[in-house]
């Protein structure tokens, strides 16, 4: 990795991540996203490091490779080549500056543009085959991307790495049961990227919208008292419509009441507690054989939601023909996708909520946050040349995130850079609060059944999986069913 700054920087930065204090609240109040000071890890007096992460300082003089590898959006995971004066870039770079210090490494990244179905798996695959000693000491890519391969022996099991401490802050909770199959464990998800809470689906409201409309609901409220479920939602969006080009047709171009933007309604599913894959006794993931009467409603309401003259899907949020231009412009009152559209609503004036998605209804024991899996998580070879310094890195990047870069992610960029921020903090905290991995999103892009839950013009036509969800589960299942019981397996060799 290039370097352009000097090793005398280079400790200062270091000791500024080990010894400064305030990371949460450093700079709050600068809402441009600029850096006016270096960053640094808010490290708690009564502990030191070394009793914070269960492992003391040591000169490995060793390059430490990571391979990187998702959408453009995502490459800075983990990866920033310098300073640029922008506050999570650079917090981004004293993190692996300091923790080269901190274990006498030096990283090398190899970044290698990729989607959310990469042939990843496939390089590692043969990288493995050929090698001794892997060329990688850790991967980041998509959760989907890893999973999707259905490769489970080219990966390292994380459960038997003695340097990775599953039960520390900085790693999602409930990941070791979540993602555990056979008691093995192939991905890491946690503080380490930043894509793990970006990620995270959400309901964007429109206030202005919900005032000009006359619809008297205190969305915050709402949330609070348990009261933010489906049918709430679907009755709040059902009456907002108004014809503003005069052609006698409610089209995307009018006022409408709920923009479906791409795979939002699939995350609605997993937030809801609806899944398609179930986690047997044995701790291994398959289909249901059948969809019981709770799935069946669930897909009955959001079809005829869908059927609503003021409902569209859209394939993407941003250009012209995105969910931003008419949510912006006061022409949308719900909009859901994920909880980094809000970077994309800075420069809007209207007053907005960030919820999070809705509960199935008042039985749901409490909200879900789920991601939209092509977040990244860590992912490490199977033959890699020291299980022990890998797992060292990681814990150090993970908690130096939790510490510093995630802050600025989070309380920075998402909580201080849009409009009404005290409510919308408080959601954002409950999300993040509420995180987990649930069995849609771990398993469900395998043979890519999960494709059938987003609300697309294909799976809400008369043929559709939302038309006929019976039907074309049974035609769909079996085949599916062959798949990921295959990649079940995998767990057992």
């Amino acid at each position: 990795m290039k370097r352009i700054l000097s090793a005398l920087l280079a400790f200062l930065l270091f000791v500024l991540a080990l010894t400064a204090s305030g990371c949460g609240d450093a700079n709050k109040g600068d809402e441009s996203g600029q850096s006016d000071t270096t960053a640094s890890a808010d490290v708690p007096e009564s502990k030191s490091v070394s009793e914070i992460l269960g492992f003391g300082q040591e000169n490995n003089d060793r390059t430490f490779t990571v391979l990187q590898n998702n959408a453009s959006d995502l490459a800075e995971d983990l990866y920033a080549e310098t300073t640029q004066g922008n506050r999570l870039n650079d917090a981004t770079y004293a993190r692996l500056l300091a923790c080269e210090q901190y274990l006498g490494i030096k990283f090398e990244f190899q970044l290698e543009p990729g989607q959310w179905n990469s042939k990843m798996p496939e390089k590692i695959y043969n990288d493995v085959a050929a090698n001794a000693f892997s060329s990688y000491d850790l991967v980041n890519m998509g959760l989907n991307t890893g999973i999707m391969g259905g490769l489970v022996g080219v990966y390292y099991n994380i459960n038997e790495m003695d340097t990775v401490d599953l039960t520390h802050e900085w790693w999602v909770e409930q990941i070791a049961e979540d993602a555990s199959v056979a008691g093995k464990l192939i991905c890491l998800v946690g503080d380490i990227n930043r894509s793990t809470y970006g990620y995270m689906g959400a309901v964007f409201a429109n206030l202005d919208l919900t005032d000009n409309f006359g619809i008297d609901v205190d969305y915050y409220k709402l949330v609070k008292d348990r009261n933010w479920t489906l049918d709430k939602f679907l009755e709040l969006s059902q009456n907002v419509a108004d014809d503003k080009d005069g052609d006698n047709i409610i089209t995307t171009a009018d006022t409408f009441g709920w923009a479906n933007v791409g795979i939002s309604s699939r995350v609605m599913w997993s937030c809801a507690d609806v899944n398609l894959i179930a986690k047997d006794e044995e701790g291994s993931y398959g289909w249901v054989e059948t969809l019981d009467d709770r799935t069946l409603s669930f897909v009955g309401k959001l079809y005829d939601a869908g059927k609503r003259n003021n409902v569209f899907y859209f394939a993407s949020i941003l250009n012209d023909t995105g969910a931003i231009k008419p949510f912006s412009e006061n022409r949308c009152l719900f909009l859901t996708f994920l909880v980094y559209t809000a970077q994309k609503l800075t420069e809007m004036e209207s007053m907005f909520a960030i919820l999070p998605m809705p509960m199935y209804d008042f039985n749901q024991s409490d909200y879900i946050s789920a991601n939209m899996s092509a977040f990244d998580a860590v992912f490490f070879p199977s033959n890699i040349e020291s299980p022990e310094l890998s797992g060292k890195v990681t814990e150090y990047l993970g908690w130096y995130g939790r510490e510093k870069v995630i802050p600025e992610y989070y309380d920075v960029s998402l909580k201080y850079q849009y409009n009404n921020v005290d409510k919308n903090v408080e959601m954002l905290d409950l999300l993040r609060d509420r995180l987990r991995m649930t069995a849609n999103e771990l398993f469900g892009t395998v043979g890519n059944g999960i494709g059938l839950t987003a609300m697309t013009a294909a799976n809400t036509a008369d043929n559709g999986f939302y038309a006929q969800p019976v039907s074309v589960w049974r035609t769909k299942v079996v085949t599916l069913k062959k798949n990921l019981d295959s990649y079940m397996k995998e767990y057992e060799d």
